[in-house]
């Protein structure tokens, strides 16, 4: 999710399983990084998490999925 803070955006993930329990959130990018139009998209990639947002070009973070 993004979260609007004084310093900018922030983007977090966090998985939550089928019965609604919540793992701990996972800053991806902290408050003040820019994103510069519509939403970051995610992907499932094999054993991965994929990102993909538009700032000053295309920034992409894979992140492992447990």
């Amino acid at each position: 999710w993004l979260e609007s803070t004084p310093a900018g955006s922030a983007l977090h993930v966090r998985r939550v399983s089928a019965g609604g329990e919540r793992n701990a959130a996972v800053t991806v990018l902290p408050a003040g990084t820019a994103i510069s139009n519509g939403f970051p998209q995610m992907v499932q990639a094999g054993g991965q998490l994929v990102l993909a947002w538009t700032a000053e070009r295309v920034r992409t973070a894979v992140m492992p999925l447990p």
